[in-house]
């Protein structure tokens, strides 16, 4: 398995990762074997969300036993304010039963801000057109 280290965290992942989302459609044992599949191939870095409904929660129950650390795990949260986020972190926690998660995704909030100035854009570009000011 090849690695990098991620960014400027100085986290040493696996170039391949294991994203949760079909963690959902599986169950607990499922995962655990998964998980040590993964140990064995040298996949390290595991990509969840609070979202992806029990996947946090089988992910936990499957890295009991001393699998936690050998995995750089990542989730993420819809929270759009400071109380939500950390509320979501909380669960996480508890959901993914340890005391840590290696990072913390804000995709979401970045994407949302790009959104929001996307359709700032495109309102203001729809005026243009309506206004004649501008021509395709």
């Amino acid at each position: 398995m090849e690695y990098t280290t991620l960014g400027k965290t100085g986290l040493r992942v696996s170039r391949m990762g294991f994203g949760g989302i079909p963690i959902q459609k599986v169950d607990a044992a499922v995962t655990r074997k998964l998980m040590e599949r993964l140990v064995e191939r040298g996949v390290n870095y595991i990509d969840t969300a609070r979202g992806y409904t029990v996947s946090e929660s089988f992910l936990g129950e499957a890295l009991e036993g001393g699998l936690r650390e050998k995995f750089v795990l990542a989730t993420k949260s819809m929270a759009r304010t400071r109380a939500e986020m950390e509320r979501d972190i909380e669960i996480s926690l508890r959901n993914l039963r340890t005391g840590y998660r290696s990072l913390a995704m804000l995709v979401t909030m970045l994407f949302s801000r790009v959104m929001m100035r996307y359709q700032q854009m495109s309102v203001a570009l729809n005026v243009k057109l309506y206004q004649g000011d501008f021509h395709l």
